[in-house]
């Protein structure tokens, strides 16, 4: 991308949330993930590491185009 500045599209909902006992009733701040790293392997899998509830770090993964599938047109006013 020539243009990494440009948001290229959102997605309407979170593409991450507090789901697991250690995210939403332990902790210091239950409820709350904290996104903190994110890596793109050669596979396309990506490696997002977040903070749980003020009190683990966690490592989510996905498919890189499985997210981007989750994401519309960003419009004309994200660029």
């Amino acid at each position: 991308m020539n243009e990494p500045w440009k948001v290229a599209g959102l997605c309407p909902e979170p593409l991450l949330a507090p789901e697991a006992p250690y995210e939403t009733q332990e902790g210091f701040r239950t409820h709350v993930v904290f996104p903190g790293g994110m890596i793109l392997e050669d596979s396309g899998e990506v490696k997002l590491y977040y903070g749980a509830a003020d009190t683990v770090e966690c490592l989510a993964t996905a498919d890189a185009e499985d997210l981007l599938a989750l994401c519309g047109p960003a419009g004309p006013a994200a660029g």
